[in-house]
């Protein structure tokens, strides 16, 4: 197998960033939860955005998606804008009048805990 091809230095160049984010989040954030459920949570994120990584690394020509941490608020437990784009239009509010939290650009659901997860293409938005 070649070393140091295209495709492994773009998940080495991935895997830095993860890095870098996971030890700026360390330094600026972490010291601010004071729950061991909510660091938890922190720490979560953080991995998986490393096995987003690895899967990536594998995508067969899908979109990789790479996302900021630090644009979820831990005081507050909420969103600040989408961690994918940038985009500061995330909240959304159900037919019922149920507020949540999601870019329908990246396709993502914003979870209170910071969770990111794929959005159901059969609901919502896009449904027919």
């Amino acid at each position: 197998m070649e070393s140091g091809g295209v495709e492994e230095q773009g998940f080495d160049s991935a895997l830095d960033q993860a890095a870098n984010e996971y030890l700026r989040l360390f330094k600026s954030e972490m010291a601010k939860i004071k729950s061991t459920e909510d660091r938890v949570s922190a720490v979560n994120m953080c991995f998986m955005r490393a096995r987003d990584i690895e899967k990536a690394k594998g995508n067969n020509g899908r979109r990789m998606f790479t996302f900021t941490i630090t644009a979820f608020d831990l005081e507050n437990r909420r969103w600040d804008k989408c961690p994918g784009c940038g985009d500061p239009d995330i909240n959304q509010q159900s037919a019922s009048g149920h507020p949540w939290q999601g870019c329908f650009k990246c396709e993502v659901l914003l979870g209170s805990n910071g969770t990111i997860k794929a959005m159901d293409p059969t609901k919502g938005k896009g449904a027919k």
